[in-house]
């Protein structure tokens, strides 16, 4: 892919990768898949920016059944080299930096109850150049009533590691001089532990319902510091004092098959950040008709936003 300037100032941006994957049945009712994954890219923003990055991947997944026991394993190895050149007033310090991480992660599915119940665990461990091990466990719940109901609950960790932006960037006043923000070799995953509980429906063979409610907790979010000591030449640094925030709502579709036209679904959504006394609530439909149906195909809105409480 390469994208030709028009002129001095436009930016281009050109790459290109290679992928080769190999997969095939094993016994048990189980498949082995092995992918390797190479993927290079430029962008250079005259003036700006100019970024190289080469990056490696290989993966491996296992999975078969014994018994009651469906299981998944497996390893990702990713390596990636970036060059970024900057400006006197955006750069990255180091300007090359190579990041890597080693995954593996397990996971079996036990059949409590033949075709009505079954329990998930699992986990993905993982290590990296940044904050070094980290886990992201999980377990998943579903009772089901053949094809036409289910009940379902999970509870998830989730991560996301720091990048460059977190550790490695600085911005710099063009008229002084002063160092206005750094990154933090010290920056922490972000994290998120995630409770989620819900029920789906058939009643007919063209209504469909899904109901679903949630809550998560977020902590070490990034945030911009300034650390008091040598007055204003003390540049912010990113951080991750944003700790212990929540986040809970529900979510609910309907759809509805009509006959000789297609379907229209009902989204509902709302959620509320606590702490902030602040919430969203919203009703979308979305028509999918045949091409002879009337009704336009372009999605019907409804969304209210209640201001903060000042009181």
């Amino acid at each position: 892919l390469l994208n030709r300037p028009d002129g001095e100032d436009e930016a281009v941006a050109s790459g290109g990768h290679l992928l080769a994957n190999v997969a095939r049945p094993t016994r048990g009712n189980g498949a082995f898949e092995l992918q390797a994954y190479y993927d290079r890219s430029d962008r250079t923003v005259p003036g700006q920016f100019d970024g190289d990055r080469h990056t490696g991947e290989l993966d491996l997944q296992q999975s078969l059944r014994t018994g009651r026991h469906q299981l998944a394993f497996g390893s990702t190895w990713r390596v990636s080299d970036a060059r970024d050149t900057g400006i006197s007033g955006f750069f990255f310090a180091p300007e090359e930096r190579t990041s890597w991480t080693i995954n593996a992660f397990v996971q079996d599915e036990y059949e409590l109850l033949p075709n009505r119940a079954y329990i998930t665990a699992g986990s993905k461990f993982g290590r990296n150049n940044y904050t070094g091990l980290e886990l992201q466990p999980n377990v998943r719940f579903r009772l089901q009533d053949g094809d036409r109901q289910m009940l379902w609950g999970a509870v998830s960790r989730a991560l996301r590691l720091p990048t460059r932006f977190d550790t490695d960037l600085r911005l710099v006043n063009p008229v002084n001089g002063r160092l206005v923000l750094t990154g933090s070799e010290d920056f922490e995953t972000e994290s998120v532990v995630a409770y989620e509980a819900g029920y789906r429906a058939m009643p007919t063979p063209q209504v469909s319902v899904d109901l679903a409610v949630f809550a998560n907790r977020y902590d070490s979010l990034r945030s911009q510091e300034f650390r008091p000591g040598i007055g204003a030449s003390q540049p912010h640094r990113d951080g991750n004092a944003a700790l212990g925030r929540k986040l809970y709502g529900i979510a609910d579709q309907v759809q509805q098959n009509l006959p000789q036209a297609g379907r229209i679904a009902f989204n509902g959504f709302g959620h509320i950040a606590l702490g902030t006394d602040r919430h969203v609530d919203a009703l979308v439909a979305r028509p999918h008709l045949h091409h002879r149906a009337q009704l336009g195909k372009q999605p019907l809105r409804f969304a209210e936003r209640v201001a903060e409480d000042h009181r």
